[in-house]
């Protein structure tokens, strides 16, 4: 008939579990009951709650003295749209604020209201200044509207630093308007302030390239330590401990010298754990030799002087299927689909392998430790046939191309996706089952 509301179900609790215990099933018999079936909401009936809800905008409007409206309206225009970490779960509407306050807001347009921005994915491959720590320079930024790092067939706004893509804003903050400067009328004198964040994590890097991502350092006892200053090398013990939450899986903690590092971050640890098992290798107490370097900043705060700010005389409105039926677009997001539907599969076949380049004969594989990259070139040419990066527990397809026909020419095709795939169960049988490491003979011999 349909789904339990939420209040139902929360109301309902005591009651639903005395019977699913005294039943021992899924299943609940709650006998006859009286049931009233009433209409469901119609477009009248909404018209009429804005329309009383408009009224009350009004009347409390009419109640406040007009010399405290902009104050009220500032207090409630950051209570309805300001969300901090602990609050991450909380929906906020700034409805309300507009409608009561309408005419206060717009009178604040004519100057810019917000000079704090955040920029995310700073760490990406798409981010020209991967890498870069930023200590408060001042250069001169736009705002673009370009293809998501999350997903390319998609757009977000980015933060365009120095001419090179720097992040994109940070969804929880205020949005500058794409096409926006601060070149200004005197382009040498633009101010915007850019600060990385400072490092959350720290990377273990081993002597064979194998890294390990370990981050919640700030429960550790190193703590206080920049990790950014200057290189570490340290033997590091895996510790198994239960999460803090029951429902959750054990998580792996990194100890040096008794003394506790951080948590694995969960992908990291799942990596590990599979590795380690497929060598029959407990987890538990397990110790590895590397170099302990800071993990890159993966955001940073942007702060900008409104009076270096200029806007375009006029903005083109532009709807997303057009970028969607962009040649280029359409191609690069065929490649990265292929691409990531096979690396999982082909970094698995690395991993059996004592070696870092495979060659086989149509193609050859190579795994790059220091950038943690996989590329797949077809034997003879000079262009890659696949590029793919490994990190935080994810495959980011990397480029191979500029122009649509040359990505076609050079890029994955079908058969290249099923071969893979069908492949796939004796490369994972043979991990599993700790098999030889020596290469697939047809892999190499018919691949």
């Amino acid at each position: 008939m349909g789904l339990l509301t939420e209040a139902s179900v929360i109301e309902n609790k005591d009651a639903f579990q005395t019977l699913h215990h005294q039943n021992k099933s899924n299943w609940i018999e709650l006998g006859k009951l009286n049931i009233n079936i009433n209409p469901a909401l119609n477009t009248s009936h909404e018209k009429a709650a804005f329309k009383l809800a408009y009224e009350y905008a009004a009347k409390s409007r009419e109640n406040i003295p007009e010399k405290e409206r902009l104050a009220i309206a500032a207090a409630m225009w950051n209570l309805s749209t300001k969300r901090v970490k602990e609050e991450y779960d909380i929906n906020k509407r700034a409805g309300a604020v507009f409608a009561i306050f309408g005419e206060e807001i717009k009178e604040q347009l004519n100057q810019l209201q917000f000079t704090e921005f955040t920029v995310v994915g700073t760490h990406r491959d798409a981010s020209e200044h991967q890498g870069k720590v930023w200590k408060g320079e001042t250069v001169p930024i736009r705002i673009e509207l370009a293809p998501s790092y999350i997903d390319s067939s998609s757009q977000g706004r980015w933060l365009i630093a120095e001419g090179k893509k720097l992040g994109m804003l940070s969804p929880s903050d205020a949005q500058m308007s794409v096409g926006a400067i601060t070149f200004g009328r005197a382009s040498l004198n633009a101010k915007a302030k850019i600060t990385s964040e400072a490092s959350s994590g720290v990377i273990i890097t081993t002597a064979r390239g194998n890294v390990i991502e370990v981050n919640k350092l700030k429960s550790g006892a190193f703590a206080d330590v920049d990790w950014s200053k200057q290189n570490y090398h340290a033997t590091v013990t895996i510790s198994v401990q239960p999460s803090r939450n029951p429902q959750k899986p054990d998580i792996g903690v990194a100890i040096i010298k008794d003394k506790r590092l951080g948590e694995l971050k969960p992908e990291s640890f799942e990596k590990l754990t599979a590795v380690l098992k497929a060598h029959n290798i407990p987890v538990q107490g397990y110790t590895v030799e590397g170099n302990i370097t800071a993990s890159p900043p993966s955001a940073a705060k942007v702060v900008i002087d409104a009076s270096t700010i200029e806007y375009p005389q006029s903005w083109n409105q532009v709807q997303q299927s057009e970028f969607s039926e962009n040649k280029l677009l359409l191609a690069q997001q065929i490649q990265a689909n292929r691409t990531l539907e096979i690396a999982p599969i082909i970094h698995a076949f690395l991993s059996t392998q004592d070696k870092t380049t495979v060659v086989g004969k149509l193609n050859t594989v190579s795994w790059n430790p220091q950038t943690q990259e996989i590329t797949l070139w077809t034997n003879g040419s000079s262009s890659p046939k696949m590029r793919v990066k490994y990190f935080d527990g994810e495959y980011q397809a990397l480029p191979i191309g500029d122009i649509a026909e040359e990505i076609a020419a050079n890029g994955l095709s079908e058969v290249d996706v099923q071969h893979f795939q069908q492949i796939a169960p004796s490369i994972y049988a043979r991990i599993a089952g700790n098999q030889s490491i020596k290469a697939d003979n047809n892999m190499e011999n018919n691949y």
